[in-house]
């Protein structure tokens, strides 16, 4: 059963028995809730996201996608614990409650429930709360469902590897059933279950002997099924061979993501100073004065971020001494443009020189780089692959001048190719399966060549686009010779410098969590509610910035 998050729920044998003696909505709702409340998780930046402009819905509904005799439950949140004035629409009349759809309200949670839904549920379905509401559309779909895209035959993998099983369905489905050798699978250690969009997959980290068999993954009538295979270590130098081989594909894995890289190059460099000329041309004037601790870019009322706490004008004591451009506001002017241009208004200014905003086009660009390290670069040669392809996925500037192409920052290609990379450079052995490496090709692929809605591929004529394709294939067909030994030495090389840089991050982590400390305790002479909410707002920041770091 699927609770109203979509996440499975655990029932009792008696519950399970009401459900399959029933199709009476009513009773379903009930067990539902009941179970749902006991294990009742609500994301927090889910919520500092959604609830902005001074909206009272904290959760809002979202699109879905059913098949024909599916359940399905639409749901919202206020911030408002209330049950009464809350009014449901599909497609701007009144919802007709019957023993197949049921509205019900607890705690400020609101769902619509369908039981067994039709073509004729098909449309847009409000929730109304006074002069706010929330809408998302509900597709039924009567298309058959089948798997476009099976798992290999059999898979092979040398003990303690990992690897990923994937298949794609040709419609939008949440409800998977994965199972090895008949028992049913779920996310949990070293098995992650995920589904993005009409994509499966799952990942298995350090197998062991307990993970060979069958898996399989069943969409309700139709299925996809790979038998995995595992090497046991009897032949030291049958395992040697082995580990070069699939170190042999990190390697090409690796050049690859340096020949994508390559391909980005010239449209990047073309794109930041054009965004920049546009800029110039628009806001006019020019300052070099304002910096990062001293610039008010608006005043708090008229902040455009999502994440609010996150602005310069929301900066605790330090607003005090904020002050709004002097050169006629033109960095307050460009802070904002750049959160407007931001997928997710919410760019990373820690990569930023504001004071070369009128003279730097890079100063800008690098505003949309998900992570920090950035600061300072001046070309897209200085940047590597992963702040090019976020830079591309976060900009909507960029997707404008791209054409009609699909970018929404999570599915689209410059997004899986970005996946691919760290799927690449965070291998925790530096090994690559055949079909790992040939997904990822074909991803970094998709990147340059992506498609608009009318077939065309703008990328096709920048420079280095061609040359870089052609270098894919290359690494694809294995033309491409390494020294293993020597690639083996710099890469150790590169490990210990690593680690050394991670240790010093640590190091500082460890003195600002101690200082985080100190502060709390002098916040308790102030006033316990003070101080506890000082030390959530310090515990949130060192998550944030510990995720960075992970991110690497």
């Amino acid at each position: 059963m699927f609770s109203f998050e979509s996440k499975s729920m655990k029932l009792s044998e008696t519950q399970i028995d009401i459900l399959t003696q029933t199709n009476d909505i009513k009773i379903h709702l009930i067990i539902a809730i009941n179970v749902v409340t006991e294990n009742d998780i609500i994301c927090e930046e889910n919520h500092q996201k959604l609830q902005t402009n001074g909206q009272l819905f904290t959760e809002e509904l979202q699109n879905k996608h059913v098949h024909i005799n599916d359940s399905v439950i639409l749901t919202c949140k206020l911030n408002l614990p209330t049950e009464e004035n809350v009014e449901w629409r599909k497609d701007y009349k009144p919802v007709e409650i019957s023993n197949n759809l049921m509205v019900m309200s607890k705690n400020g949670n609101h769902w619509l429930a369908i039981s067994r839904a039709s073509l004729e549920d098909t449309g847009q379905y409000t929730c109304e709360y006074g002069h706010i509401s929330t809408s998302a559309d509900l597709s039924v779909i009567d298309e058959a469902l089948i798997v476009v895209v099976h798992f290999p035959i059999k898979i092979e993998v040398i003990e303690n590897g990992n690897i990923d099983i994937e298949c794609k369905v040709n419609l939008p489905t949440s409800k998977p059933v994965w199972q090895h050798e008949g028992n049913l699978l779920q996310s949990s250690g070293r098995k992650v279950i995920q589904a993005k969009g009409t994509t499966h997959k799952l990942m298995i980290t350090n197998i062991t002997l307990d993970d060979e068999g069958e898996y399989t993954v069943n969409f309700g009538n139709v299925s996809s099924k790979t038998t995995v295979q595992i090497q046991v270590e009897t032949d030291l130098i049958h395992r040697k061979q082995i580990t070069q081989e699939l170190y042999r594909n990190w390697m090409r894995g690796a050049l690859a993501l340096r020949y994508l890289k390559i391909g980005l190059e010239g449209f990047s460099d073309k794109a930041v100073q054009k965004q920049h000329n546009d800029l110039m041309k628009t806001l006019g004037n020019s300052c070099s004065t304002c910096t990062e601790e001293s610039l008010l870019p608006h005043t708090q009322d008229q902040c455009p971020y999502r994440i609010k706490h996150k602005c310069l004008c929301n900066k605790g004591q330090k607003q005090k001494l904020r002050q709004v451009c002097p050169n006629g506001g033109f960095c307050g002017n460009v802070y904002n443009q750049i959160v407007y241009k931001h997928r997710f208004q919410d760019p990373l200014f820690t990569n930023t020189d504001i004071q070369k905003w009128s003279s730097d086009p890079w100063s800008v660009a690098t505003c949309f780089i998900y992570t920090t390290g950035y600061k300072g670069k001046q070309s897209a040669k200085e940047v590597d692959c992963s702040g090019l392809l976020s830079m591309c996925m976060n900009n909507i500037d960029i997707e404008i001048m791209l054409g009609e192409v699909y970018i929404d920052g999570c599915t689209d290609a410059f997004a899986k190719a970005w996946e691919a990379r760290n799927d690449i450079l965070h291998s925790p052995n530096y090994q690559l399966s055949e079909n790992q490496l040939n997904t990822f090709i074909r991803m970094f692929k998709e990147v340059l060549e992506i498609k608009d809605k009318h077939g065309n591929t703008p990328l096709k004529g920048e420079p280095g686009v061609e040359e870089a394709l052609r270098l894919l294939d290359m690494v694809q067909q294995n033309k491409i010779e390494f020294n293993l030994e020597q690639e083996m030495r710099e890469l150790r090389e590169h490990g210990m410098s690593r680690l050394e840089k991670e240790f010093q991050t640590a190091k500082q982590q460890a003195n600002f969590i101690a200082n985080a400390f100190d502060e709390y305790c002098y916040n308790i002479v102030l006033g316990p509610s003070k101080a506890i909410v000082k030390l959530g707002n310090i515990s949130s920041s060192l998550i944030k910035r510990s995720l960075k770091i992970l991110r690497f």
